[in-house]
């Protein structure tokens, strides 16, 4: 595909290996886009691994596995870089972020592009038994703006029945403002419709023990975190997972090569900005006389964190001489952590 073409964020891109390559960020270079390896012929990874699974998608009529489900993302960029070498990437400040060369891409699939397919389907068939449809239906209802700007996105971006799902749908919502306009959906949704319900009883339970196990503190604390957070929604028994694309994002993935960590460090400070928190990486603006950033480049963090909250920080500290800020990293590798106090 030629060299100048834009890959959205959260696009699923095929190369000439059978390989579906998940894009992360808008922002790439001239030669490769950034992302990770994600979806692999099953057949393959049986023969690498040694192993038979029975976990994998339809796409295109084969089945496909996702390699996070097999492995651990401790584990994942050695795995690539053993048997998927042509994808390495991992940077120091994020070592799980890999590339793709633009000279081995096939195809794209764009999350955008399943939402139209999907909304096409809404209008010939009105059958509310569909929760995806339904959900599209009720947000086309209350918000055909929002609608305008929201994409498909995960295992439900390749899936051959487009209209199925097993336990989760991803939305993705692009532009900055569709944040506020999401937050409203799911707040009138669970308070109006009886169909839809939000994060609590049993699965709050569930879910405050996960996380408390993922950022280290208490039940309690975590509790209060996640009480009635909305990027999470229910209808009927299909979870929606909300992700947001920051599409003014000016720094490219190529800034994180060559940096190096100062020091670990571990403070307590109070969550002063939170503009940058709906986005990957999680960006939180903290109140501290040397550090003026929390840079998250793990997954789940997102919507979390509020305005005043104190947290406790473990991480690397780094100097990013193109802001001139002082950052602490939280990624997948160097044990960092990030909870409330």
């Amino acid at each position: 595909m030629k060299e100048n073409t834009h890959y959205l964020d959260h696009s699923y891109l095929y190369t000439d290996d059978k390989v579906f390559f998940s894009v992360c960020g808008n922002l790439h270079s001239k030669e490769a886009v950034f992302g990770m390896p994600y979806y692999f012929p099953t057949k393959e990874l049986e023969e690498i691994m040694d192993i038979q699974i029975n976990e994998f998608n339809l796409i295109r009529g084969e089945k496909y596995t996702k390699l996070l489900t097999q492995i651990s993302r401790e584990s994942y960029p050695d795995f690539i870089r053993d048997n998927y070498s042509d994808y390495f990437y991992s940077p120091s400040m994020w070592e799980i972020l890999m590339k793709v060369d633009r000279s081995k891409i096939k195809t794209a699939i764009n999350p955008r592009n399943r939402a139209t397919q999907i909304l096409n389907h809404m209008t010939q068939y009105y059958t509310d038994e569909n929760p995806i449809l339904y959900v599209l239906r009720q947000m086309e209802k209350q918000n055909p703006a929002l609608l305008k700007n929201v994409g498909v996105g995960g295992s439900g971006l390749l899936r051959d029945d487009f209209l199925s799902a097993d336990n989760d749908l991803d939305l993705i919502f692009y532009k900055r403002s569709t944040v506020a306009s999401a937050k409203e959906f799911s707040v009138v949704m669970r308070n109006t419709d009886t169909r839809f319900t939000g994060l609590e009883g049993d699965k709050l339970t569930k879910y405050v023990e996960l996380k408390a196990k993922q950022l280290g503190g208490t039940t309690d604390s975590v509790y209060h975190l996640a009480k009635g957070r909305w990027d999470i929604l229910y209808i009927d028994d299909l979870k929606l997972d909300f992700s947001f694309v920051n599409g003014s994002i000016s720094v490219p993935f190529t800034s994180y090569e060559g940096q190096h960590p100062q020091e670990q460090v571990k403070i307590k400070a109070k969550v002063i900005g939170v503009s940058d928190s709906y986005f990957i990486p999680t960006i939180l603006d903290i109140d501290n006389d040397n550090i003026q950033k929390v840079v998250i480049t793990k997954r789940g963090y997102i919507c979390l964190f509020g305005l005043n909250q104190m947290v406790e920080i473990t991480g690397m500290k780094y100097n990013i001489q193109e802001t001139k800020t002082n950052i602490i990293l939280i990624d997948e590798f160097n044990g960092g952590n990030i909870a409330p106090v």
